[in-house]
């Protein structure tokens, strides 16, 4: 969403950014929100903030009278609702199918339902959850269709909306700032892997570097206490805390790797990887095996460690390495060129006429 707060201030609009935070944003005009809830868990967290979230936001409106409202993440539905009491016109950014299940589809592929979590294997270790999910999906079906237009980040992401509610939307993927220059890929490098928690596959990362003794990897982003003493004894594991600067990491992989046991909405990270000629291999769920195309591996088997050894190795090969690497570079450029701006524009135009209109035709 900075990328493309980037590009609109670059033609001329004038950006205000609000967010949950304390600190100012440095680029555009900002209205944070100190919002600090003892929740744990996604789904009580955004039941928890719904109410103050949305009347700050009415506050902002009435103050600013935006032409228009980006909306996304925990305060999506919150905002359209914000905006629809005051007919600003809201365009709904969905960057993942997290409302359409309580454990986003753990373990399984996205299908409808009539939210009857108890029992279903997806719901996952959200089922303590549920009631604040019931409440929250309710809120997102009511919100959803008053937004003026939706914009999914991905063919998956529309197919899956599309499906389940019966909302359609349009396409624009994330923009990624690509690198001056391609990497050096070495066959001996490291197999870099993001976010060690449970929904990205931490488990099955462990074991897959404990298979691979051989193998260099790198687990970067905040893991519980008890999954960092876990890295911390294997020998060929390197951990890192989240870094604002990932050019040493980035110089000394060969393989981005993602485990992930839910349906992703989209492979962002794999876009930076494949821009600087590092294939990844994905899982065989969700966005990520259209998002790499050619530009390495989709691994349909994604809960076996051995299955996911075995794909490794094959980046051993040095003709299999760099095949992929000249792939994966083809597949970022096609990738850059579907976040067309031009197609936002149009959509923010036609919400505004929308708006417009109808509030027009009330005032008659």
């Amino acid at each position: 969403m900075r990328f493309l707060c980037r590009e609109l201030k670059s033609i001329g609009h004038d950006v205000h950014t609000c967010y949950l935070g304390t600190l100012s944003d440095p680029e555009f005009p900002s209205h944070p929100l100190d919002l600090k809830t003892r929740a744990r868990g996604m789904w009580p967290r955004q039941a928890l903030i719904h109410g103050p979230w949305k009347r700050r936001i009415a506050s902002l409106l009435r103050r600013l009278s935006p032409d228009v409202v980006f909306a996304q993440q925990t305060v999506l539905f919150s905002t359209i609702e914000a905006c629809s009491e005051v007919s600003v016109p809201v365009v709904s950014f969905l960057h993942n199918i997290d409302p359409f299940c309580l454990g986003s589809f753990w373990n399984g592929k996205p299908w409808k339902c009539r939210y009857k979590c108890i029992g279903c294997q997806d719901a996952g270790p959200r089922i303590a959850q549920f009631p604040f999910f019931r409440k929250e999906v309710a809120r997102a079906k009511r919100a959803l269709p008053h937004a003026e237009a939706i914009v999914a980040n991905s063919p998956f992401t529309q197919r899956t909306l599309r499906e389940i509610w019966g909302l359609e939307s349009t396409i624009l993927t994330p923009g990624v700032e690509f690198p001056s220059q391609r990497l050096s890929l070495m066959e001996d490098g490291a197999v870099l892997y993001f976010s060690p928690v449970d929904y990205k596959g931490v488990d099955t990362a462990i074991s897959v570097a404990e298979l691979m003794e051989g193998q260099r990897f790198i687990f970067v982003g905040d893991a519980k206490p008890s999954v960092q003493r876990k890295l911390r004894e294997l020998r060929n594991v390197r951990y890192h805390a989240w870094t604002e600067d990932l050019s040493e990491l980035w110089r000394s992989t060969k393989l981005l790797m993602m485990p992930s046991i839910i349906p992703e909405g989209y492979g962002m990270v794999c876009v930076e990887a494949m821009s600087r000629g590092i294939p990844c291999a994905v899982s065989g769920i969700g966005a990520l095996p259209e998002t790499i195309g050619d530009g390495g591996d989709a691994v349909p088997d994604y809960h076996s460690a051995q299955v996911w050894a075995a794909t490794i190795r094959k980046y051993d090969v040095l003709q299999y390495l760099r095949a992929k690497s000249s792939n994966a570079i083809v597949r970022a450029q096609q990738e850059r060129s579907c976040h067309d701006l031009s197609d936002l524009l149009v959509v923010m135009d036609r919400a505004v006429a929308g708006k417009t209109s109808s509030c027009s035709q009330a005032a008659r």
